[in-house]
């Protein structure tokens, strides 16, 4: 049995459910760009797990860990061919999004007040974060774009918006 199966040769591929659409279409294009979110998050989480920083905040591995399942399930919901197939679908941990919003207030405490525009990126791990938050931004609006054509839009759009504020954070810790 073969991994490939030639149906996409012409250009479409299979949502959920089976509608077949062009590669190009707006789902899948919102669906892409969270699986490549997730990727590059993937990278951030195995060079943070390797890092003998001291700045890591406590927490942030275990998090990442619920961050990438959530973002494989955002994947799901975007990719159904109908709101009706996404309903059927595992229901969302909205804890996850509350995690998230925990760990940007523990980490704006220690983080001294900014009052302009700076440089983001001064050194390796910081700069993958820094992709990491721009590939959540774009993911964000490939979601606003399709919004009406998803399930739990309430889920993804959340799960997004306070993943790339957490990146922006994480980021700024690890640029001190």
């Amino acid at each position: 049995m073969h991994i490939y199966t030639k149906t996409g040769d012409k250009g479409t591929t299979m949502l959920i459910g089976g509608e077949r659409v062009a590669k190009n279409d707006s789902r899948v294009e919102a669906y892409g760009t969270i699986d490549e979110l997730d990727a590059y998050i993937g990278l951030v989480d195995s060079m943070l797990k390797e890092s003998a920083d001291t700045k890591i905040p406590d927490g942030t591995i275990e998090l990442f860990d619920e961050i990438r399942k959530a973002l494989f399930l955002a994947c799901s919901y975007v990719a159904c061919c109908s709101v009706e197939v996404g309903e059927k679908l595992q229901c969302p941990d909205y804890d996850v999004i509350m995690h998230i919003e925990k760990a940007i207030d523990d980490i704006s405490e220690t983080l001294p007040k900014q009052f302009s525009l700076m440089i983001l990126g001064n050194n390796v791990i910081s700069s993958h974060i820094n992709v990491a938050r721009t590939i959540c931004r774009r993911a964000e609006r490939c979601i606003v774009a399709i919004e009406g054509e998803i399930v739990r839009r309430d889920f993804v759009s959340q799960l997004l918006n306070r993943l790339s504020v957490f990146l922006y954070v994480l980021l700024r810790v690890m640029m001190a």
